[in-house]
């Protein structure tokens, strides 16, 4: 996704994209679209199979300029500039943003942390009992006596632990007692 210099917005967004921007449902959009005909900033219109292409920028610019018409809010002479503005312009950098965070999650490009941390918790436990068993299935087949096998399983334990530690300290995270107690 291609980043404009102004405001930190996507050079050009899709119709439904640009009305969440400016925090309204996409028929209230499209009756801007009707009410202001060839003076709303269109990038490319959509037709055929392609969509509407709009400049984040450049449509906030149009509607500060024509607030008054699209919120059907008063506006006092001498009002322009105003502190409003700026927290309209605060609301719709967030609004973006979180438009952002859930394309980056769609695409796969994020993850939650706790997701990734429940996988895995499981992965080791997981990972913990296969070493575990074969393990023994060595110790089984070449006649270990019992106390090497457990200070072999005690020493692999350990590691796991230090492992689980410091891939929950990488996370930020600490690692939940119930795995450490097992050994995952």
């Amino acid at each position: 996704m291609s980043i404009s210099s102004e405001g930190g917005y996507p050079e050009t967004v899709t119709k439904s994209a640009m009305a969440r921007i400016c925090g309204v449902a996409l028929p209230t959009f499209e009756a801007w679209l009707g009410k202001w005909g060839d003076q709303f900033p269109i990038e490319a219109r959509g037709a055929r199979g392609l969509g509407w292409k709009f400049s984040p920028p450049k449509v906030l610019a149009f509607l500060a300029e024509h607030r008054d018409a699209a919120t059907g809010a008063m506006r006092s002479p001498g009002a322009a500039g105003t502190g409003a503005q700026s927290v309209a312009a605060r609301i719709q950098a967030e609004r973006l943003r979180k438009l952002e965070l859930e394309n980056r999650q769609a695409e796969g490009e994020l993850v939650r942390a706790d997701m990734v941390l429940d996988l895995l918790g499981t992965t080791f436990a997981d990972l913990s009992r296969g070493l575990r068993d074969f393990l023994r299935q060595i110790a089984r087949e070449n006649g270990w006596p019992d106390a090497i096998l457990n200070t072999n399983e005690s020493r692999l334990a350990e590691l796991q632990r230090g492992m689980v530690d410091r891939l929950a300290g990488s996370l930020g995270q600490r690692a939940p007692d119930d795995q450490r107690s097992s050994g995952a």
